[in-house]
């Protein structure tokens, strides 16, 4: 049984999830963001150093519901008006957005730095990539230990069924199948009973969750 559950990506199906169980919002940084394996890897590397940066911001294709960061290539939804990357109002809402940044990425610190029992979860589909998976979540649980030597964690790797595979030889690390993810316009269309299962699976202990880290 587990203290926190924290969503590592690679959207926010594993977010909605969580709002439906808790009946709550949980606030963790990779939450709402859009967050391949390798970015996830790559932030958590660098200690979140240089994240969001107004020089790194772009938005995809002409699209401006999602801001990307250019240097580790995560999505945010854009909190922005119009699609803008400058201006008065521009600047007011990045400094916001900042600020809510640097609140989750301590919460992340302080709650691996704390005795609490956390199962993170990576969702691994086709929209972010699907090469090499059991390497890189080995190589992110290696990053985690080493970074966070007290830290009390496992992994429980989300993938489609028809990826299905015996369990990994990989401590800390549980691959599971759901029978299919949400589509990526739609993320509430989840498939409840995969993640019932998965839940039950790894259930929370009674009154987890309660305290300034959820």
């Amino acid at each position: 049984m587990y203290d926190y559950y924290v969503s590592l990506g690679e959207n926010c199906e594993a977010a909605f999830n969580f709002r439906r169980i808790l009946g709550k919002d949980i606030s963790s940084y990779f939450n709402w963001l859009v967050t391949s394996l390798d970015s996830l890897i790559k932030i958590v590397s660098d200690d979140f150093d240089g994240d969001f940066e107004k020089g790194n911001l772009y938005y995809k294709h002409d699209q401006t519901s999602m801001v990307t960061d250019r240097k580790y290539n995560i999505s945010h939804h854009n909190t922005f008006k119009d699609g803008q990357l400058s201006g008065v109002e521009f600047e007011a809402l990045y400094t916001n957005q900042v600020e809510k940044l640097s609140l989750l990425k301590r919460r992340f610190r302080a709650l691996a730095n704390s005795d609490q029992s956390v199962l993170y979860f990576i969702k691994v589909s086709a929209m972010t990539g699907i090469k090499d998976v059991q390497k890189k979540c080995a190589h992110f649980r290696d990053l985690m230990t080493k970074t966070y030597p007290d830290h009390k964690f496992d992994i429980v790797v989300l993938q489609d069924k028809d990826r299905i595979e015996p369990q990994w030889d990989e401590p800390n690390i549980f691959n599971r199948y759901v029978d299919r993810f949400s589509p990526f316009n739609n993320v509430p269309d989840f498939h409840k009973e995969s993640w019932d299962r998965i839940f039950n699976e790894f259930p929370l202990n009674p009154g987890a969750m309660a305290n300034a880290f959820g």
